[in-house]
């Protein structure tokens, strides 16, 4: 809200030709002011499906694999 009043109101001065400095310096401080006061929204993350590979891994056993892809699949898992 605080942002779409200040872009509507910086939008007024820049078709305005009558408009003084003044004017156009307050609407460029309260849009700066909106812009810098915007927060991210939360990213959700997922991780159930990340966490149901990594569960099925628990039955593999060393022996059943190669040396090197042992080792590659150990370092995934553990990073």
């Amino acid at each position: 809200k605080v942002l779409k009043d200040a872009l509507d109101e910086a939008n007024k001065v820049v078709a305005d030709d009558k408009v003084t400095q003044e004017q156009v310096n307050k609407a460029y401080d309260d849009l700066d002011k909106a812009i810098k006061g915007l927060i991210d929204a939360p990213v959700i993350v997922d991780k159930k499906e990340l966490s149901n590979v990594i569960e099925t891994t628990n039955d593999f056993v060393e022996k059943d694999y190669t040396v090197d892809s042992w080792k590659a699949f150990k370092e995934a898992l553990d990073h």
